[in-house]
């Protein structure tokens, strides 16, 4: 347990506020953002040396801070508010802080748009959790799905998170089902396009809505292709396979042309992004 706040433990606080106001800190490649909001990076071992021995209270002062953070401002793609580099110091100091991942990655992902950032954080708990354990690894596994699907929309490294989170002891039991249903050959395909269908019939903003349900179609018709790779990967030739099999779709939805690729893929001339990371 730490010990009662003393008054040269105070004075070794306000010192340490004057430091870091000086702004002894490296420069951030991130300009547009540092105009708008204040962004200070200190040096782990820095960081110790001004708190004269006393890193544990600055560092439970720091974490006040980040609780005390109300800024709302979202960030680009790529970008890191100066949140993100706070939680990075106070987890680089006391890597076993782990309600710092824990809020923090909710802040970073939910708060400020900062999914790779909350990923990051994250991962960095996956590390100390190997010699730091925690009552429930789980959850560190849990949140960083979520952050992968949602946020990044990156649905095999949530699949990757899912599986990890079902394996740690004291895990809920539907994570095990849901981790033998993303195991399947087709299994994420389905799991994704069950979740965009249920987003979309929930959300009540007509032009997220759309959004929605055209991300499911693209998924689903994504899906469609990969169950013909698997039928026609054992014909010598496309056409051999068409012959064996017309009821195969020659257009996609969108009228493009459904083909095998030079690569032997099975694909069609609409250019469509990922979906789901799929």
């Amino acid at each position: 347990m730490r010990q009662p706040t003393k008054p040269t433990q105070l004075v070794v606080l306000f010192a340490f506020q004057a430091v870091l106001a000086t702004r002894f800190a490296a420069p951030s490649a991130n300009e547009e953002l540092l105009r708008r909001e204040e962004i200070i990076r200190v040096n782990p071992d820095f960081f110790k040396a001004v708190s004269f021995g006393h890193w544990a209270m600055t560092l439970d002062w720091q974490w006040l801070q980040v609780l005390q953070d109300d800024s709302m401002k979202k960030v680009q793609p790529g970008q890191h508010p100066p949140l993100y580099y706070k939680l990075d110091l106070i987890t680089d100091i006391d890597p076993a802080f782990y309600d710092a991942y824990h809020a923090g990655a909710h802040l970073l992902a939910v708060v400020r748009n900062d999914g790779l950032g909350a990923r990051d954080l994250l991962l960095k708990a996956v590390s100390a959790m190997k010699s730091q354990p925690i009552e429930s690894p789980w959850s560190i596994y849990l949140l960083l799905a979520y952050v992968n699907l949602f946020e990044l929309q990156n649905l095999p490294d949530a699949a990757e998170s899912f599986r990890q989170a079902a394996a740690q002891p004291g895990s809920p039991s539907y994570l095990g089902h849901l981790v033998e249903r993303l195991s399947r050959p087709d299994g994420q395909f389905e799991v994704g396009t069950r979740l965009l269908k249920f987003m979309a019939s929930a959300q009540t903003v007509p032009s997220v809505r759309a959004e929605l349900e055209e991300k499911y179609a693209t998924l689903e018709w994504r899906w469609t292709l990969w169950k013909i790779q698997q039928v026609a990967r054992k014909f010598k030739s496309w056409d051999l396979f068409l012959k064996a099999h017309p009821e195969t779709p020659r257009v996609d939805p969108w009228g493009g042309e459904v083909r095998l690729d030079e690569t032997g893929r099975v694909t069609s001339t609409t250019e469509r992004g990922k979906v789901l990371g799929l």
